[in-house]
């Protein structure tokens, strides 16, 4: 099976997980290879660990793009706060499907989750 065969599998299956279950993922990447990109649940246990004081939070705020009602948010590029209802189909969230399916075929990492990977002996 070509590289390109097994991302697509993999792409295909992430698209048909739940939100938790890709920021699961998604999280591991970041860990692994940008924090910066870390997603966070948005409750306010989350806001008032993440920031040391109201200001702090009202400026993220102000200047990033946050809706109340979505259920996560990331910190963008200037250290605000950007808010996605969906994860994978919202335009302005973080998560890359593409990206995270390279990250998982480097080093076959997709054996660590729960993926269906059926490899045909005769397209190896």
């Amino acid at each position: 099976m070509t590289y390109e065969n097994l991302k697509e599998m993999l792409i295909n299956q992430m698209n048909e997980m739940s939100e938790d279950e890709i920021m699961y993922l998604w999280n591991d990447y970041a860990y692994d290879c940008d924090s910066d990109d870390v997603i966070y649940e948005n409750d306010a246990d989350e806001l008032n660990e993440l920031f040391k004081s109201p200001s702090d939070a009202i400026r993220a705020i102000y200047f990033g793009d946050y809706t109340f009602n979505d259920p996560y948010f990331y910190f963008n590029d200037y250290g605000n706060i950007q808010s996605v209802y969906n994860l994978i189909r919202d335009t302005n969230s973080v998560v890359s499907l593409s990206e995270l399916a390279d990250w998982l075929l480097e080093d076959e990492r997709y054996e660590n989750y729960d993926f269906e990977i059926d490899i045909d002996d005769d397209d190896k």
